[in-house]
């Protein structure tokens, strides 16, 4: 019988329990009360395992909240899944990130072909960039999706085709010999591990060093698992395990016994297969048991250079129009000298990407040089007359520590614009550049602050909190790093008025002296923030005083709470005299109160730090999860129910769910 299609059953029995059944009627897993014997299978513990059961017969749910994230659910009954607006609570497993994961759970059937359709870009008329397969030449290429039907052969990204199509089967002989490789910890072990993705499904560029040819390539890393050949740069890479090549450790032999008996059938590990996402294909081979493995591409693995030269990866368009990747050799030193450091050079550039580490790296005669940010492949320098007497040539990997060159340190920031500071950090390897503001670190990018590619931080919209000291920490792992501050000022003077009457000033007349505007008269203004509610608890009211100086009309006051506006709410009362009430506190309610006072150019600020506490435990109201699981009764809002709010009453009480402890 199909446990879905079952009815739910309490039993016979009179000891309830709160659990879960599959309701087949509005598609959605609800809870009911079991007596405690006998029912049938259609019963869960949580509502998790109700729906991760039948997750795929689910009804779509958006969700009660404001939040919009595109998702995608599958309809059992169009057996197909379709795309929806998730709100961003109260949904249920019915739920996935992309519609291929959504046909990976419960579309597997439909899925064992794709890869053998023809492009369709579908009836319509939309514009969707998108990737198919193409078996002709086993790679992935784009097209334009109209936007509505077409086929499974349609992927978002170019690594979810690859890594679902793109394969390059290699069979491999028994080995006679088996070997015992001894464990290491040394650079060479790790320099020697082949490529792991990780079982988790994140994307994160990384890099590992291959090798059979002594290169480091790129691949993405799920984000757990894996092993220690995982760089995050190029650079790095290399450092670590530049010169290690792929000899192998000595060999024993293994003398092959015959069998007495029939051979197990073997059991397989899972395959990386599907979890490896590589730039330049998959290549995919089987032992002698016939379970399969994975590994990335390499195109330079068979290519072979003469001495000096090294291989490299050449991206070229087939005669068809379709894309393919072939190796090359290219020398490692060109002939020709880089071009010296100068402004001029750094600033036509534009570039503090790393493009190359050596010549081979760079097409034609162009070599790999830094151009003051970065490694970058650009033509040789000519020796010619154009140079200046003091510049010099350099070579073209020449490490140089770490350091800023000197700019203004003050700038100057208006209320409610844009502010950029400055920081002219150089050196080679390409310095990692942090921003601190007294002991704290600034994020990279957040809401306020981002941190831009030549290292200038960008503060979004200045406020006058904003005034201060920043300093700019620039270190690259050579010498001892460098460090530069510059200052923010808040600029309250307003923007010089036009001159009345149209006309266009004489700015060559002399005649009269210079019509100064005149000076901004500053309104004082003094916050005072005081807590009138003596030993804060959890369920009582809570009162916070912001006492006010200065003019009697137009000053606009603001309270912040850990730095986040308050907004006012059925909680939250922002009172005609500046107080802010909260009817019931929480524990969550603790932490810093700011008062913030403006009127035209003048502003004041006081805060006071609050500590809430939790509510002394009343001995008559406690919990008794034995008849029900209180975590489940708050989440969902059932304390007015008089049962549970009797068997859940010290966490309804908590949640403020219950302004009193139910009769007994």
């Amino acid at each position: 019988v199909n446990v879905c299609e079952l009815s739910k059953d309490e039993g016979p029995c009179d000891k309830p329990t709160i659990q879960w059944y599959y309701n087949k009627e509005n598609s959605r897993c609800e809870q009911f009360y079991y007596g405690g014997c006998k029912g049938n299978a259609n019963r869960f513990e949580t509502r998790r395992e109700c729906e991760k059961s039948y997750v795929c017969s689910l009804a779509v749910v958006k969700g009660p909240c404001s939040g919009s994230f595109a998702q995608w659910y599958y309809d059992k009954e169009q057996e197909d899944c379709f795309e929806f607006i998730f709100t961003g609570c109260q949904g249920n497993a019915n739920r996935f990130n992309s519609k291929e994961s959504c046909y990976q759970r419960c579309r597997k059937e439909k899925l064992t072909n794709v890869c053998a359709l023809p492009q369709e870009p579908g009836p319509c008329l939309g514009y969707y960039r998108m990737w198919y397969y193409d078996r002709s030449d086993n790679i992935c290429k784009s097209f334009v999706y109209g936007g509505c039907e077409g086929n499974g052969n349609r992927f978002e990204k170019r690594t979810d085709c690859e890594t679902s199509c793109v394969k390059k089967v290699v069979k491999v002989q028994p080995p006679v010999p088996v070997t015992y490789p001894p464990p290491r910890t040394t650079n060479e072990d790790v320099c020697r591990l082949p490529v792991e993705p990780g079982p988790c499904d994140e994307a994160h560029p990384r890099w590992f060093y291959d090798a059979q040819t002594q290169n480091c390539l790129p691949f993405v890393f799920g984000g757990c698992g894996g092993n220690k050949n995982r760089f995050k740069t190029s650079e790095i890479c290399l450092r670590f395990c530049t010169g290690i090549t792929a000899t192998p450790p000595e060999r024993r032999p293994y003398v092959f016994q015959p069998a007495t008996s029939p051979p197990e059938p073997t059991q397989c590990p899972p395959s990386n297969c599907a979890n490896l996402q590589c730039p330049y294909g998959i290549e995919e081979s089987f032992d002698i048991s016939g379970c399969s493995s994975c590994r990335c591409s390499n195109p330079c693995e068979v290519q072979e250079c003469p001495d000096g030269s090294r291989c490299a990866i050449d991206v070229v368009r087939t005669s068809s129009g379709g894309i393919r990747t072939e190796p090359v050799c290219r020398r490692v030193n060109k002939s020709g000298v880089c071009p010296a450091i100068t402004d001029r050079f750094s600033s036509s550039a534009g570039d503090c990407d790393t493009r190359c580490r050596d010549d081979a790296d760079c097409r034609g005669d162009h070599k790999c040089c830094n151009n003051g940010c970065a490694m970058t492949c650009v033509s040789p320098a000519q020796a010619t007359n154009d140079l200046l007497p003091d510049e010099v040539l350099v070579p073209a990997t020449q490490p140089e520590p770490a350091h800023i060159n000197p700019g203004p340190n003050v700038t100057e920031g208006h209320i409610g614009e844009p502010a950029e500071l400055p920081c002219n950090a150089m050196g080679w390897p390409r310095p990692t550049v942090t921003w601190w503001r007294d002991t704290t670190m600034l994020p990279l990018s957040s809401r306020r602050y981002e941190q831009l590619s030549s290292y200038a931080l960008l503060i979004r919209s200045v406020v006058y909190e904003d005034a201060g000291e920043y300093s700019c920490h620039a270190h690259n792992g050579i010498g001892s790093g460098a460090i530069f501050k510059v200052s923010l000022i808040i600029d309250l003077q307003p923007e010089p008025l036009p001159p009345a009457g149209g006309e266009e000033p004489d700015f060559n007349s002399r005649d009269s002296e210079p019509v100064l505007p005149k000076p901004i008269e500053f309104a004082p203004l003094e916050t005072r923030v005081s807590l009138v509610t003596n030993d804060p608890t959890a369920g009582a009211p809570l009162q916070i005083d912001c006492t006010v100086n200065g003019p009697s009309e137009g000053v606009e006051v603001t309270w912040r709470h850990q730095n986040q506006v308050i907004e006012e709410s059925d909680r939250r009362r922002l009172l005609s005299n500046q107080t802010l009430f909260i009817t019931k506190a929480e524990v969550a309610d603790s932490g810093e109160y700011r008062c913030n006072a403006e009127y035209e150019n003048s502003f004041s600020t006081s805060s006071i730090q609050i500590v809430v506490k939790e509510a002394a435990p009343d001995t008559a109201c406690i919990d008794n999860p034995q008849f029900s699981n209180c975590e489940v009764i708050v989440r969902n809002s059932y304390c007015s129910n008089k049962f549970y709010g009797k068997f859940c009453c010290a966490s309804c009480m908590k949640a403020g769910q219950l302004a009193a402890p139910p009769d007994a």
